[in-house]
């Protein structure tokens, strides 16, 4: 059955995760549940709409530098 397979591969760190969401989109088209299609797709594929990106995939990160203001460059 499908849905043992991809609880089977939710366990399997040897399998890529994109095995577990190709078969999480073949189990939405079987379920015509449309939500778990786009989730799979969106996961495999990129978000499109960055709006509707979940919060689980957002990462806020701050930028450090070091400058030298007396650094010349020459032409």
């Amino acid at each position: 059955m499908l849905l043992e397979k991809i609880i089977e591969l939710a366990t399997d760190t040897d399998k890529p995760l994109s095995v577990l969401l190709r078969n999480c989109v073949v189990l939405g088209h079987e379920l015509k549940n449309d939500s778990l299609k786009t989730w799979a797709n969106q996961e495999l594929n990129g978000y499109t709409d960055p709006q509707k990106v979940p919060e689980y995939r957002v990462l806020y990160a701050g930028a450090t530098g070091i400058f030298n203001a007396a650094m010349r460059f020459r032409a």
